[in-house]
């Protein structure tokens, strides 16, 4: 385990809310979450870091303003105020509007199956002939194995049932019906009140028009997976090959113990997923994730050494989730803690608005906290997500409730664990020293160089969304990303009087959830009966049942060229349409498309001047352009904690003087990238020179 920072004695604490003078310089059991749901695994916690030991030098901060005079005239005519245009946006400005104005829609099964699948008339709920079950009854149940990405039967039989759960048991499964009868109840007594009570209800009487949920205890779900809820079981079973049509979560019998606290906190957890998918069901996965565990806490069950495996590998995007080559362990962690974070210094109220709110992740965050006018009583204002996100990396930093009013720690989850600094700067001048930062990660850099200085900081002015650029020219479609959706464009072109072959044409770039999330391109004739096309680069592999045909799944690795064949539609008027479909949880960077054509017709967009005629909903035309924001603080350690926020310049320079004397032993700059959307990481130079050079 990383050594912490050896605590300085506290006389006296305070905080400080700086602007700094702006000068010129030289310029981040687990939780896998897929498609079918959100899998609980065995903790596994990788090795600390190791950082330097901390030497106890003594620093002093100072930053100047310069003040100006103003002398007040009265008696003088106001003059009338000439009015002004709004300066108009363009490049990475606009591209952040454009985002922030575009609402994800939500995916809607029925439609899907009906539009794609070319089934009828499917039912809003599926109702079990058989039911109401009694003890002993036998049922068969489909499984996922999410490691291999399998399905497949299992046969079962009820051995717990009271008015709120039935607990199915595979049925070569041995166990002790006294520890099946204790977790029944417990279930219903405690973990179902607690979690309806503080995160809502869930589908009730449901897909199945039944209140009773179903939970089935297997084995064969691959791995050190614990258990999953599985959103295709709220689809009729007419409209997904493997749905089980009840409101239910699996447990793996391979992992768990049904006599155990594990597997207790493992159903508070999915039962929260159940929840969530009711209330908001396109909700961001990591938050998602952070309230499931944060249901573990309110049933006062253990959580594992999630967070300590976040602490150890800080530089995480929290709002991100499932990244090719990235484990998911310390995001399990960091979303618990940050929600914890939440309930700990908003109270249940504001916590339990953002658990319903329609909005997603950090806007619904900021949606709430203006809705309800909340007031930070340090500065007067309404704080923003970001703010509570700057507030919330210090905090794991400190663990300091005498601090701020206490905005420095856990209440409810007093025992956290803390961050250390690494790297540690001991040598000054430190040269230029390069790091970057994931979107909302952080690092943490140690500062131990006795002595004056000046602390210089420079960071990147723009981001990209991708990490391509588009084919041709700046602009291309893009899909934004979120789960349980579906993105579309649609457009329509007349080909009446095209009497041989018809081909449409695109450039496609696309980072797609495997085996889960599709794109599909399709076409009618009527608005009513829609076929899917093939593309060059589609597949028909279904082994998550997500599937309605061909589609394009998986990472194109660049872009590449696209044909659809459209010689069915010569001589007619054909509306052709992209739908991007997810699923509940995990989503990639999404589809890029740019330089569309149909030569038949001399139709040709590479969208630099508009959007072609497409019509969008969802999907955004934008330049691979966004503005690099920074949130920096400096932390220092002496007979005082100073927390003092960092302002940038609009260039995201800084320049603050950092004296290291008899007063303070350490300063800790706490730096995290803050621009919404994109997964792509922040850069930034630190450097330390000596005063007034």
């Amino acid at each position: 385990m990383e050594e912490q920072p050896k605590p300085a004695p506290k006389k006296r604490i305070s905080t400080f809310w700086f602007v700094t003078i702006l000068l010129v310089v030289i310029s981040l059991c687990l939780w896998f979450a897929a498609s079918l749901g959100n899998f609980y695994t065995e903790n596994i916690l990788p090795p600390a870091e190791t950082s330097q030991e901390v030497t106890a030098t003594q620093a002093e901060v100072s930053q100047s303003t310069e003040a100006t005079e103003t002398t007040e005239v009265t008696g003088a005519p106001t003059a009338e105020p000439t009015p002004t245009e709004a300066p108009q946006l363009t490049g990475a400005d606009l591209t952040l509007q454009i985002l922030e104005e575009e609402l994800i829609p939500e995916n809607d099964p029925s439609d899907l199956v009906q539009r794609l699948g070319g089934k009828s008339d499917i039912p809003a709920t599926d109702p079990d002939p058989d039911a109401p079950y009694e003890v002993g009854a036998a049922k068969t149940f489909w499984v996922t194995n999410v490691v291999t990405n399998t399905n497949f039967q299992v046969d079962t039989t009820l051995a717990y049932a009271d008015d709120i759960l039935y607990i199915w048991i595979e049925n070569s499964v041995e166990y002790h019906q006294t520890n099946v009868d204790r977790l029944g109840s417990e279930f219903s007594e405690q973990i179902y009140p607690t979690n309806r009570a503080f995160f809502g209800s869930e589908w009730t009487p449901g897909i199945d028009d039944d209140p009773h949920i179903y939970f089935l205890f297997t084995g064969g779900v691959g791995g050190t997976i614990l258990g999953y809820f599985s959103s295709a079981d709220e689809i009729p079973r007419e409209a997904h090959p493997y749905s089980n049509a009840h409101e239910m979560f699996i447990l793996n019998a391979d992992n768990l113990n049904l006599a155990g606290d594990q597997i207790r906190s493992t159903l508070a957890h999915e039962f929260q997923h159940m929840i969530h998918w009711n209330v908001d069901r396109n909700e961001d996965t990591w938050l998602n994730e952070g309230f499931s565990m944060l249901a573990e806490l309110l049933n006062d069950y253990p959580v594992g050494n999630h967070d300590t495996a976040y602490i150890h590998a800080p530089d995480i995007q929290i709002t991100s989730w499932g990244e090719p080559g990235e484990s998911n362990i310390p995001h399990y962690g960091a979303a618990f803690l940050f929600t914890a974070y939440l309930l700990d210094r908003f109270g249940e109220e504001v916590t339990q608005a953002i658990v319903e709110n329609p909005l997603n992740g950090m806007e619904s965050i900021d949606h709430v906290l203006q809705e309800l006018a909340i007031i930070d009583p340090l500065t007067g204002e309404t704080p923003t997500a970001e703010d509570i996100f700057a507030d919330w990396v210090v905090a794991n930093l400190l663990g300091d409730k005498s601090i701020a009013l206490g905005r420095y720690a856990y209440g409810v989850y007093p025992n956290a664990p803390l961050a250390s600094p690494n790297p540690i700067v001991t040598g000054c001048p430190s040269g230029k020293l390069n790091y970057d930062v994931r979107q909302y990660g952080v690092d943490y850099i140690g500062i131990q160089c006795k002595g004056e200085w000046t602390l210089n900081f420079t960071g990147n002015a723009e981001v990209g969304i991708l990490p391509i650029d588009a084919y041709s020219g700046d602009y291309f479609f893009w899909s934004n990303m979120g789960d349980s959706s579906d993105m579309s464009l649609q457009r329509s072109f007349d080909l009446t009087n095209v009497e041989g072959p018809v081909e449409m044409t695109f450039q496609a770039w696309y980072d797609l959830e495997v085996d889960y999330d599709y794109v599909f391109v399709s076409a009618t004739t009527d608005g009513e009966n829609w076929q899917i096309l093939d593309t060059s680069s589609c597949t028909t592999s279904n082994p998550s049942g997500n599937s309605y045909g061909c589609g394009l799944n998986g990472a194109s690795n660049g872009w590449r060229l696209q044909a659809v064949d459209l010689s069915a539609y010569a001589g007619q008027e054909v509306t052709l349409r992209f739908d991007y479909i997810t699923d509940a949880a995990v989503n990639g960077i999404g589809l890029a498309i740019d330089n569309i054509q149909i030569a038949a017709i001399d139709y040709s967009s590479d969208l630099e001047a508009d959007e072609g005629g497409w019509q969008a909903d969802g999907f955004v035309r934008i330049e691979n352009l966004l503005p690099q924001s920074f949130r920096v603080t400096l932390v220092t350690y002496g007979d005082e904690i100073n927390v003092i926020p960092l302002e940038l310049n609009a260039d995201n320079i800084l320049s603050t003087d950092l004296n290291l004397t008899d007063d303070i032993y350490q300063a800790v700059l706490v730096i995290s990238g803050t621009t919404p959307v994109t997964r792509q990481s922040a850069t930034y130079q630190v450097e330390l020179v000596n005063q007034g050079k």
